[in-house]
């Protein structure tokens, strides 16, 4: 059996979070005695495919959404990470120690008995431990911590795999577990003495030094757009926008945004044929921007949290024909979304939770994961406020890495909880995707904080269950007698509420 605690971190105003219900359903208990946290979640060859955990580390499973059609692949030794993985040329690729060769490059077809060493690199129980693998001009790029931090290139055989150069200290590209792949090259950091942007098309003489700039930083993201790829570089200027065509000439600063520090340029979105992203101009904070890759047209959006605060951007996403997006605000996320000019972009919804760290778009509707200390809860979304609600019976989940959903044969696969069941793989069903108001649009609750515990409900309408539960998800005893809600306890609590079609949380105080 699995017990789960969900605690939740909410600050003290009244915010009610409209329900829609829907039907949740378990596809494999893979771990049963814990969380299989299922990740790297995606449709391959007329199957999902993710890593999960059944208990003795992490493995490849397949599966049709069936019970019985969900198995684990492999590798079958081994009890470790598999980290990181990508599918490229009717292959994965990933790092695994299978606890014979260390952590080596492994590839598989889906079979288990296509899964198979690639290439012991460092013989032995030794790691070469490859990350940052890419796909790219037919061939498979990845980076080793040994020997010499080198960047290698594979086409998926022992003799095929070869380090490009040994006298350059490789390492990522601006925060990614990949490197930027554009017009059949990879794009990288390289120290030869210096650091320097560096490009490879999977040749030892195609893999050269582009132009001494700074591109490892802890920024998120790159843009392919109009045929150039944008970045965040740092020379001289501070990191602001660069651009890229390939060549050492065409590599260029886009705009000295903030020329006393940089501008941190980050959350690239292409969207209506301009790049969206977030930047500090030194002035108004860190900012929605929108670039048409010339400096005059590269401007600020809007300045949403006004003066030189920073709005906190978090999870851009194009969703029917707009960019929306999560701003901070006083403890919680405000929805919003934009056209790429200041008029257009408008504040959806508060949403009562500090953080939205994931966001997928399914049957024309957005759903996005909001978290605040403990478990992260689904939310689906129309792009209205009225049609912007948390799904009922609550689904939650975890933010690890790589957390993903996917749409397989028109119904939406995610990692979750259910039941007693940990964090396992979930299949999400709608009798339809429409969105109706609550019944509780009219429910209020007052005095809010109470100083004696007592609470006056007004226009309860069709509530048919209430439920007080405190911090730690453990159900707080209250008394209930006409319109009258009483709690013996102090401390802040959380108050559902349930119809026949809608569910609702409260934030309630008892001083």
């Amino acid at each position: 059996m699995k017990t789960k605690i969900h605690f939740i971190l909410s600050l003290l105003v009244v915010s009610t979070i409209p329900s829609f219900a829907q039907t949740l359903s378990l596809v494999k208990d893979i771990n049963p005695s814990g969380n299989s946290n299922p990740y790297y979640l995606q449709n391959f060859q007329n199957k999902m495919y993710f890593v999960a955990n059944p208990g003795t580390g992490y493995k490849l499973y397949s599966s049709d959404g069936t019970t019985v059609g969900t198995q684990m692949v492999g590798p079958t030794n081994g009890s470790g990470n598999l980290y990181p993985m990508i599918s490229y040329n009717n292959f994965f690729y990933f790092n695994y120690d299978d606890g014979i060769s260390g952590a080596e490059l492994w590839k598989s077809d889906g079979t288990t008995a296509g899964t198979v060493l690639v290439k012991d690199i460092v013989p032995g129980s030794g790691n070469s431990s490859p990350r940052y693998i890419t796909g790219a001009n037919g061939k498979v790029f990845f980076v080793t911590n040994s020997p010499n931090n080198g960047i290698w290139v594979s086409d998926g055989t022992s003799s095929g795999t070869q380090q490009l150069i040994s006298s350059v200290i490789v390492d990522g590209f601006n925060n990614r577990d990949y490197l930027p792949s554009y017009n059949g090259s990879v794009y990288f950091s390289g120290n030869n003495g210096a650091l320097g942007l560096w490009k490879s098309d999977g040749t030892a003489s195609g893999t050269q030094l582009l132009k001494n700039l700074w591109v490892n930083s802890y920024l998120d993201g790159y843009a392919i757009y109009n045929g150039e790829m944008y970045f965040p570089g740092n020379d001289t200027t501070g990191t602001e926008l660069w651009k890229t065509n390939g060549t050492t000439a065409g590599t260029v600063l886009v705009k000295n945004i903030n020329p006393t520090s940089g501008s941190d340029p980050e959350k690239f979105l292409i969207s209506n044929n301009k790049i969206f992203f977030v930047a500090n101009d030194g002035t108004n904070g860190k900012e929605l921007w929108i670039s048409d890759g010339t400096t005059a047209g590269t401007v600020m959006v809007k300045d949403i949290t006004p003066g030189s605060s920073n709005s906190e951007i978090q999870s851009l996403v194009e969703y029917n024909g707009l960019v929306y997006f999560f701003i901070y605000n006083n403890g919680n996320r405000q929805m919003y979304q934009s056209d790429g000019t200041a008029a257009g972009t408008v504040f959806i919804k508060s949403i009562p939770f500090n953080t939205v760290p994931y966001t997928f778009v399914f049957g024309n509707k957005l759903f996005f994961l909001a978290k605040s200390l403990g478990s992260s809860y689904l939310f689906m979304s129309d792009g209205t406020a009225n049609g912007t609600l948390q799904i009922a019976p609550n689904i939650s989940s975890e933010d690890y890495s790589n957390l993903q959903f996917t749409n397989f044969n028109s119904n939406l696969y995610l990692p979750c909880y259910n039941g007693n069941t940990g964090v396992e793989l979930n299949k999400l069903t709608f009798s339809n995707l429409s969105i109706s108001e609550s019944d509780l649009k009219d429910f209020k609750i007052y005095p809010n904080p109470s100083s004696d515990g007592v609470f006056h409900l007004d226009k309860l309408g069709k509530i048919t269950q209430l439920e007080v539960y405190d911090l730690l998800g453990r159900k707080v005893p209250f008394k209930i007698n006409n319109s009258q809600l009483t709690i013996s306890d102090k401390g802040l609590f959380l108050l559902n509420i349930q119809t026949n079609t809608t569910k609702e949380t409260i934030k309630i105080l008892v001083k």
